[in-house]
């Protein structure tokens, strides 16, 4: 963690869900992890009590602690956030909102604290400049705000082997990794996959969330009905220490988003989604939306092919380029991992957060920060 390569002491406070036990953090020298129990598939007056069992246990650790900074990730920690300022006067917030709240769908006690952690955190971090102008809207002030991409640590990525992938000829290797909904990896692509036979293989290495309970099994279906039971392969999701090396023997990363949705998120996902930044880290080149900030971000600099993501045939024809033209594809992923270990990579990506932090600060070599993501 990059504060703690900075020398600060760093206690993460965050809850321990069977759904993520797996993507748990790596022990880091000078982080300090520590988890909450929770029940996401309890009933809801269950969560709510975990909740508020949870908001007592942080502010435990905050009046041991005595952090000078708090760092509070998405929504739910915003409650904790504000209360913890108005008892702790001299305590320093920064808010990181991750994904855009479905304002419609929560309860409007969210919604006020999330305006008031806005109004009082001294920074505000969204993962993309589409985000800004929401966050904006909502209170945050023009000063505060900071865009940080979801890229990878360049010291986890820098070491990674990226040898020739020893392809088959007219052999194709696809590779996705994280939540498994119909949005990141639509029936249309397994749709395209079928029409190669058995030239072109997906590895899907993930989990499903709540909102998309069910797809797996939709997954396995659709493999039998198409025929491609061999060409699809389902892994558990990987621990982040370990998924570098196992993604990098692959050909092309899948980073799909849709044309349409009623969540905002969806529309805003360019430099906020950290696949297509893993993908180009391990040399793989990418099969992007044909969506303008994709186009801008990843297409134009040669980095990826664009599709239709819910049309088989426009699917199938990117699948066949990059099937027919394998030097490309190789050079396009290596063309994009210099670029993340250049440019693109969460060390840089954070670098104004650190610099503002160590100007905000009373002590720069003793900062303590606590982590809370609920």
């Amino acid at each position: 963690m990059l504060f703690a390569q900075n020398g600060w002491q760093v206690v993460l406070l965050g809850v321990d869900a069977p759904d993520t036990r797996k993507l748990r953090f790596r022990k880091i020298a000078g982080v300090t992890v520590r988890y909450f129990p929770v029940f996401a598939s309890a009933p809801r007056w269950i969560r709510k009590v975990c909740y508020l069992g949870y908001v007592f246990w942080v502010m435990l650790h905050i009046a041991i602690l005595r952090p000078e900074w708090i760092y509070l990730s998405d929504i739910y920690s915003t409650f904790i956030g504000v209360v913890l300022r108005k008892l702790c006067a001299g305590i320093k917030l920064i808010y990181h909102e991750h994904d855009i709240p479905a304002f419609d769908q929560i309860q409007p006690f969210w919604k006020k604290y999330h305006f008031k952690i806005l109004k009082i955190a001294r920074l505000c971090i969204v993962p993309s400049a589409g985000r800004i102008e929401h966050i904006q809207k909502n209170g945050a002030t023009p000063e505060k705000m900071i865009t940080v991409w979801n890229c990878p640590a360049r010291v986890d990525v820098a070491n990674i082997k990226t040898h020739p992938k020893n392809r088959r000829p007219s052999f194709l290797r696809l590779y996705y990794h994280g939540s498994i909904v119909p949005q990141r990896i639509p029936y249309e692509l397994f749709e395209a996959i079928s029409k190669f036979g058995n030239k072109c293989q997906i590895i899907i290495a993930g989990y499903e969330t709540l909102g998309g309970r069910g797809y797996l099994n939709q997954i396995r279906e659709f493999s039998r009905r198409l025929n491609i039971m061999k060409q699809i392969q389902i892994v558990e999701a990987i621990p982040r220490a370990d998924l570098f090396k196992f993604c990098s023997v692959f050909d092309v990363g899948i980073s799909l988003m849709p044309f349409k949705s009623d969540d905002p998120n969806h529309l805003t996902m360019a430099g906020a989604s950290n696949k297509a930044f893993d993908y180009l880290a391990c040399g793989l080149a990418l099969l992007v939306s044909d969506l303008p900030d994709w186009n801008d971000m990843f297409v134009k600099p040669g980095y990826a092919r664009a599709c239709k993501s819910d049309n088989i045939e426009s699917i199938a024809g990117t699948l066949d380029w990059f099937m027919t033209h394998p030097k490309q594809t190789r050079e396009m992923g290596m063309m994009g991992r210099e670029k993340v270990l250049r440019e693109w990579n969460y060390e840089n990506q954070f670098l104004p957060v650190i610099e503002k932090m160590k100007k905000n600060s009373v002590n720069e070599v003793n900062i303590k920060v606590c982590v809370d993501t609920p």
